[in-house]
């Protein structure tokens, strides 16, 4: 197992406290990273990335941990609205923390999933047939000077737009956040059938 300087006793709290039957059995494994995610907002709260890069397909979770309370928020979008209750949101720099987290605590993994700040960092088919590789040209062009880094407009409640790929498409992600930590979104498909890995 390795951790940054942060999460040092986080694994054996997971380890003892999670429902999550994979996550108890892997998160104090060799192959698996913890990496402390900002989250200022939510004061008392570490929520962690939680990577186990095992023999078959790696799995990945976001934890939040407080004390000995765990709460596993991959695959739990009613655990992150009642997490949340506890927010406190000041700035933008914390709406665009809140918004990143919760976008990736409540989005479906099942299907592949990843956020985005360039097409580049896209997960294309390794290799690409040619009617697959012109619709990769064409998502690059069309999106290349439009996908960025998560960014907040306002002085609160803040608009945080960012950019996630789920499945087979592209989605802007345009999230208010409120001062007290709830949250609205927008969801704007801005390309589908893309040549990805499928999931299984």
């Amino acid at each position: 197992m390795s951790t940054d300087p942060t999460t040092t006793g986080d694994a054996a709290t997971i380890a003892a406290a999670t429902d999550d039957a994979l996550l108890t059995s892997v998160v104090t494994d060799d192959a698996t990273t913890l990496t402390r995610v900002p989250l200022s907002a939510l004061p008392g709260w570490r929520v962690l990335d939680v990577l186990w890069r095992g023999p078959a397909h790696p799995a990945r979770w976001l934890v939040a941990v407080d004390g000995d309370r765990v709460v596993v928020l991959t695959g739990h979008p009613e655990r992150w609205d009642a997490l949340a209750t506890d927010a406190e949101v000041t700035t933008a720099e914390q709406a665009v923390e809140l918004a990143v987290v919760r976008t990736d605590a409540t989005h479906d993994r099942s299907k592949g999933y990843q956020r985005l700040s360039h097409v580049d960092e896209i997960r294309w088919l390794p290799r690409p047939g040619d009617e697959q590789r012109q619709r990769i040209e064409q998502v690059r062009a069309d999106l290349a000077d439009r996908i960025g880094p998560a960014s907040a407009v306002g002085d609160g409640p803040w608009t945080v737009t960012t950019w996630v790929r789920a499945g087979d498409a592209v989605e802007r992600l345009e999230v208010e956040v409120h001062h007290d930590g709830s949250t609205s979104t927008t969801t704007t498909l801005m390309a589908d059938d893309l040549p990805v890995p499928q999931v299984h």
